[in-house]
């Protein structure tokens, strides 16, 4: 009888210590699982980032140059709207939460622009500040980003 317990209890210690060491596991599998995610982010958005601010800084240089003829270029300018739209809603899904809420600001401002006929160019001009007021708080994300992976 005596040795039947011996066995049971010692059963129980190697059972309690499987399920501390699943518990480590399960907490190790989540925290690579975490930095495998964050590392994905990283990467996109080292990669994608400066193309999108390129892109951008295209739009933007022809929402200008269409606003000196204004009257004559509303459909290029909504055409235009519209792939500014396109890359900010894709910028919007590589940002942090932070940063994505004035990106998805300025898309439902370009929504609502090209929805209401896009006649109006003082509307337009704070669509072109915005745009650019984006462009440079991405720009100093990227910049920030690089300075904390140096240190």
């Amino acid at each position: 009888m005596d040795a039947i317990l011996a066995f049971l209890s010692q059963n129980q210690l190697f059972a309690a210590i499987v399920d501390i060491i699943s518990i480590i596991g399960f907490i190790v599998t989540i925290w690579v699982l975490w930095d495998v995610r964050s590392l994905k982010r990283h990467y996109i958005f080292k990669g994608r980032i400066p193309q999108h601010v390129e892109s951008l800084n295209r739009y933007a240089s022809s929402i200008s140059e269409l606003m000196n003829d204004f009257e004559n270029s509303i459909p290029q300018v909504e055409m235009t709207l519209s792939y500014v739209q396109v890359e900010l809603e894709s910028l919007s899904k590589k940002v942090n939460r932070k940063h994505r809420q004035p990106i998805n600001l300025l898309v439902q401002e370009i929504e609502s622009y090209i929805h209401s006929g896009g006649k109006n160019k003082d509307d337009l001009w704070r669509l072109y500040i915005g745009i650019n007021k984006t462009i440079q708080r991405v720009s100093v994300l990227v910049e920030d980003l690089s300075w904390e992976k140096i240190q």
